[in-house]
């Protein structure tokens, strides 16, 4: 086996000419597209961590809002209770003075009735302690 060195350095120049040609035909624009298609993994993938992020703090301004519309729900609640209890006292306090009212009307009108109970009874029975005390005098049956 004899080894000639024209056919080794032919080998060699052809091998690098091939690889240069290679290198300039395919791998070049093989390592381009490949570069290319991971920048755009790259830019999608910080598209959608920016999209995730947006959602996240859309999310907590939608619980936030709903916290806030819950607080206000339950203020407004409070606050019409409030108005609901104090117009309920108002009219507990009115419902109570027109009684007191009616009942002093009441007890005026019973204490002149009883009055003037009283003073027909005391003729009547003036009346009859008179007619009473006569039969008795003209000795009359009683």
């Amino acid at each position: 086996m004899n080894i000639n060195l024209s056919d080794v350095v032919w080998t060699v120049i052809c091998f690098v000419l091939f690889m240069l040609v290679l290198n300039g035909l395919l791998l070049k624009p093989v390592l381009k597209n490949i570069d290319a298609r991971k920048e755009k993994i790259r830019r999608a993938q910080l598209e959608a961590e920016e999209r995730e992020t947006e959602r996240e703090e859309k999310q907590k301004r939608m619980l936030l809002e709903n916290e806030l519309a819950a607080e206000r729900a339950r203020e407004e609640r409070k606050k019409r209770l409030a108005e609901e209890s104090e117009k309920a006292e108002k009219e507990i306090a009115d419902l109570a003075a027109s009684l007191a009212e009616s009942e002093d009307a009441s007890m005026k009108e019973i204490a002149a009735l009883s009055e003037e109970t009283d003073e027909k009874l005391a003729e009547q029975t003036g009346g009859m302690a008179d007619a009473f005390t006569e039969k008795l005098m003209t000795g009359g049956d009683v």
